[in-house]
């Protein structure tokens, strides 16, 4: 979206009481990143795909955020929608990638845990999903080790944003939430909103799972923000698979 339109979505979800002023969803087809305005630059969460790489770019540059401003990546989980760019993005940008040590295989060589569809339909659909091997030594390979590894409680301060991180597996081993003190949700797969608030399409483990999002209820959250899908009211959030 260009600038005018970015203001547009601002101010439409910020009258539902969603997105604060400091806070921009972009929208890279069927997945979202965020990006967090904050006093000492940006902080951006998630990429999207690799394909998505000019989107991106663009996206941030309507946003005033550049080589010199982005201070670091935030990765809410490794699936490759959501990191896709994030090498590329520290090989041309020279910005540092943070995220969980959980889900460093999946990062690192595209080896992702055996997880299985929340719904009968998804877990038909993976069955029936092609494997293709990644190719880690091709000049374009998006797999990467982050520079940070990131735990639960760790605060954002020092990149000037106000938040902290909520580990919550199930989705992923890895899986992380960045909650603002504004009570914002950056949730990653943990929930989706395509059609209608949701738990994520996959699951690595059901149990686990079920426990994130009842921690998650505990905490003083306003609005989520999904990896997929706008954003919805706290009290949408599903409380089990």
């Amino acid at each position: 979206m260009n600038r005018n339109e970015a203001s547009t979505t601002k101010n439409r979800a910020t009258a539902q009481g969603s997105v604060p002023a400091s806070l921009t969803r972009i929208s890279l087809g069927f997945v979202n990143a965020y990006l967090a305005r904050t006093p000492l630059g940006f902080v951006l969460v998630d990429t999207g795909v690799p394909d998505s790489w000019d989107r991106l770019c663009g996206e941030l540059a309507a946003c005033g955020c550049t080589k010199e401003n982005l201070k670091v990546v935030v990765l809410t989980h490794g699936d490759m929608d959501h990191v896709g760019c994030a090498r590329r993005l520290r090989k041309e940008w020279g910005v540092p990638i943070a995220a969980h040590r959980g889900d460093l295989a999946m990062m690192s060589t595209g080896e992702g845990p055996k997880r299985r569809g929340t719904s009968l339909p998804i877990r038909i659909g993976m069955k029936l999903r092609p494997f293709r091997k990644p190719d880690l030594e091709a000049a374009d390979s998006p797999y990467f080790t982050p520079d940070r590894f990131l735990e639960d409680g760790d605060s954002l301060l020092p990149y000037g944003w106000d938040a902290r991180v909520v580990h919550g597996p199930g989705h992923t081993a890895g899986s992380i939430a960045i909650l603002t003190a504004d009570g914002d949700l950056i949730i990653g797969d943990t929930a989706s909103n395509m059609t209608h608030p949701g738990p994520g399409m996959l699951a690595e483990d059901f149990d686990e799972y079920n426990r994130t999002l009842a921690a998650l209820h505990l905490l003083p959250v306003r609005t989520v923000h999904p990896g997929h899908g706008g954003p919805f009211p706290f009290e949408k959030l599903p409380r089990r698979v």
